[in-house]
C-alpha cells in the first residue's frame, strides 16, 4: 500500500480509472451512518475502483471553535495547509450537538450489484493521510 506525506486538498490523489467523491458539503453527514433515506452520493460497481476523501473533525466542533482555519493556524499550521473542505463543511453543514455525533461521514455509496443481506468487501489499494501527522 502506497502512503504519502503531502497536503491532498479535495482532488489531488485520485487513483487512475477510479471514481471519485470528494467530501464536498452535499456529500458528508455529521454524526450518523447513512441509512436508506439518504440521497446517494455516488456509485461504484462491484470490482471498480474507487476514491473516496475523508475529513476529521478536529477543529469544527463547537468545543474547538468551528473555524479549522483558526484551529489549526493557531497549532502552528499553515493557513494555505488548512483543509478547503473541512473550512466549507464548518461553514455550511450545521451540526446539532444534541442530535449528531462528531464524525463527518461521507456517503452514502451505492453499489448497484448488492442485495439487502450482501456481505460487501473491500480492498483498500491506497491509504493516504490528508494532512501528515506532525
Amino acid at each position: 500500500m502506497k502512503q504519502t506525506s503531502q497536503i491532498l486538498q479535495t482532488g489531488t490523489c485520485i487513483l487512475e480509472q477510479s471514481n471519485y467523491i470528494p467530501s464536498t458539503t452535499s456529500n458528508v453527514l455529521w454524526g450518523r451512518l447513512p441509512c436508506r433515506n439518504d440521497r446517494m452520493i455516488g456509485t461504484v460497481h462491484s470490482g471498480n475502483e474507487i476514491t473516496i476523501d475523508t475529513i476529521s473533525h478536529e477543529g469544527l466542533l463547537e468545543d474547538q471553535g468551528s473555524d479549522p482555519m483558526t484551529y489549526f493556524t493557531t497549532h502552528g499550521v499553515a493557513a494555505n495547509d488548512v483543509l478547503n473542505d473541512g473550512i466549507a463543511i464548518a461553514r455550511e453543514c450545521h451540526r446539532n450537538p444534541d442530535t449528531d455525533g462528531p464524525h463527518v461521514v461521507t456517503g452514502p455509496i451505492a453499489v448497484p450489484e448488492a442485495h439487502p443481506g450482501d456481505l460487501l468487501a473491500i480492498t483498500p489499494t491506497t491509504l493516504a493521510p490528508r494532512f501528515p501527522t506532525v
